[in-house]
């Protein structure tokens, strides 16, 4: 007998037999434990949709103008997004210290289903007043996926600053 009511504990070769021993457990016990079991570990962040914000190009000027999309790949269950926040932030390696230039914002009640995945167009307007990356200076977009149960899904993604005389 298993501590689990709805898993056997037999030898299974294959993952269709699981999902079978599944389904034939959850009909004996008349519950629905193992989507229980990944919404629990979902909430905990295992298993959790995934955010991934690709960008057209990783080389930019000041005043330029970032376009991208978020790629939210969904987890193992349903889940509910909350909203998107991105970041660009400055970090300055010579005195440790972390900068967030500005900000965008999307709230959003979309609803990513599981294994799937959505996308969302990203477009950023870079500050006039930005300073060239250095050694020292590094800018990254940080973004942060928010649902309305469960852990954040986080992603950083690093650009370089040019001046606006520089043709490399």
């Amino acid at each position: 007998m298993s501590f689990y009511p709805w898993c056997e504990m037999k030898k299974i070769k294959g993952e269709m037999e699981i999902e079978n021993v599944q389904k034939k457990s959850q009909s004996q016990t008349g519950g629905e434990k193992p989507m229980i079991l990944r919404k629990y570990m979902s909430l905990i962040g295992i298993g959790s949709a995934e955010v991934d914000l690709v960008l057209d190009k990783d080389v930019y000027r000041p005043g330029e103008a970032v376009h991208g999309c978020f790629y939210i790949k969904g987890g193992t269950i349903e889940q509910q997004i909350k909203r998107i926040d991105c970041d660009l932030v400055m970090e300055d390696i010579s005195i440790p210290k972390e900068e967030t230039v500005d900000s965008i914002s999307i709230l959003s009640s979309s609803q990513i289903e599981s294994e799937k995945t959505v996308q969302f167009p990203f477009s950023f307007q870079l500050p006039e007043s930005l300073s060239a990356s250095t050694e020292q200076i590094t800018y990254k977009f940080k973004t942060l996926l928010t649902f309305t149960e469960g852990l954040e899904s986080q992603d950083s993604d690093h650009i370089k600053i040019i001046s606006k005389r520089d043709q490399s």
